[in-house]
């Protein structure tokens, strides 16, 4: 009745009425699961259940195990029956199966939460084995609810729960490929936390409690940095934003707070740690790969940019009476009939009469621009130098063009051959509206 009451006080916020998918193996811990939920008055449980074909005739007995527990306490069972061909770990492959069929049982049964048997010992088992792998603080938090992914056995040690299932008299199958020491899990359960244990005997629980801790400071620590990093960001979209370096310098622990802002893109330590030790200067254009993003260093700031940023082609730009305006990820720009004759970095300004052929291309190198004449050209690769544009930036930059020669290079400079000298009365204004560089 304790530990009954033990698992009500710690499911509490679960009501009574949810629609859970219970993974059962049939093993010890999923079976007590199910009946502390039957006990407990959940009646709208639906048992799910993976044959992995690992273990032969154990394999099939299990899942006939697990099939007769269903019928006894009329329950639906849905089973997924597979086999794992994998070159990398065999629990890895498994639990990437599982989860992916837990998943697909969700949408297609109209399930709350899926409920899984873990205890404080896996939990414990997952902290130290992480230890052992540079994973971070993620992962020494140890085991939690995560989404719809519930664990409700998380109050519980493996012992606890032995005794729960002897005083009730369940029963279970063992899977006896637990008992070798193949796995490295394994051995953590049957070397290492018994040794712990001789230490201290609340070893398990205090490890657990621990990681516990740990997951309320990442908790704050994560809240604290959404409050600054907005500081840090000079622009931020979906695919591709610029973080100012020199301020991110000003923090004490500036190594930990870049990763934290850049880790969601796929950045590890070891990359934030170069990225604060480059030299403004001398590896400026310095390119760092995440798996689907890209990070430069230009001067003292990093530029980060997705793999999916969209590839325009070349665009005519259409002369009517209706404003043209081209939206783009840096910027957009509009083309609209005027009287007004300006010059600047974001707005130029051309005869009408010379503006068939516009159109807008894309950086590809090698192009240059005209400085006026008698003065010769400048490489379009000094302007954006100069303008302190990242290099990941520039095979993405617009150029406006008039047929084959260079007008524009927006928000950077233009080409004085075209520049309004006297004041026409009909005049093709360019404009920059928004600018996000």
């Amino acid at each position: 009745m304790v530990f009954q009451h033990s698992f009500s006080e710690f499911n509490h916020s679960i009501p009574k009425e949810a629609k859970i998918g219970l993974a059962i193996s049939g093993g010890l811990d999923s079976v007590c699961l199910l009946h502390l939920f039957i006990q407990s008055g959940y009646k709208n449980l639906l048992l799910l259940h993976v044959n992995y074909n690992l273990r032969g005739e154990d394999s099939l007995g299990d899942m006939h195990f697990v099939k007769n527990l269903a019928s006894e306490f009329g329950f639906d069972i849905q089973i997924l029956q597979t086999q794992i061909h994998s070159k990398t770990s065999i629990q890895e492959k498994a639990r990437s199966i599982r989860y992916s069929f837990f998943e697909e049982q969700k949408e297609k049964n109209n399930l709350d939460f899926i409920a899984t048997a873990h205890h404080q010992n896996d939990s414990a088992e997952t902290i130290l084995f992480n230890l052992t792998r540079k994973t971070g603080v993620h992962g020494i938090m140890g085991l939690t609810n995560h989404g719809y992914i519930l664990r409700p056995l998380l109050f519980a040690t493996r012992k606890q729960i032995e005794e729960y299932a002897m005083e009730n008299h369940l029963q279970w199958r063992e899977d006896y490929s637990n008992a070798k020491d193949t796995y490295s899990r394994n051995f953590i359960r049957h070397h290492v936390l018994p040794q712990l244990e001789k230490i201290h005997e609340q070893a398990i629980t205090n490890i657990v409690a621990s990681g516990k801790y740990v997951q309320e400071e990442i908790t704050l620590q994560k809240s604290l940095i959404e409050k600054i990093e907005n500081d840090l960001w000079e622009s931020r979209s979906g695919t591709h934003g610029t973080i100012n370096l020199l301020k991110v310098r000003e923090y004490e622990q500036s190594e930990l707070l870049l990763f934290k802002i850049i880790e969601c893109y796929g950045f590890d330590r070891e990359s934030c740690k170069s990225m604060l030790a480059a030299h403004p200067k001398a590896q400026s254009g310095q390119i760092w790969h995440a798996q689907s993003w890209k990070a430069c260093l230009s001067e003292h700031k990093i530029f980060l940019q997705s793999d999916s940023f969209p590839l325009v082609k070349e665009t005519p730009i259409p002369i009517s009476e209706e404003p043209f305006i081209f939206n783009h990820p840096y910027f957009s720009m509009e083309f609209e009939k005027t009287l007004k004759a300006v010059v600047s970095k974001s707005e130029i300004a051309i005869p009408l009469e010379d503006a068939a052929n516009l159109n807008i291309r894309f950086y590809k190198g090698g192009e240059n621009i005209s400085m006026g004449k008698g003065k010769g050209n400048k490489k379009v690769s000094d302007v954006f130098s100069e303008g302190k544009i990242p290099v990941l930036q520039r095979r993405h930059y617009p150029l406006v063009y008039i047929a084959s020669e260079l007008l524009w290079i927006p928000g950077l400079r233009a080409n004085p051959d075209w520049i309004i000298k006297d004041n026409p009365n009909n005049i093709l204004l360019f404009s920059i509206k928004t600018l996000n560089l």
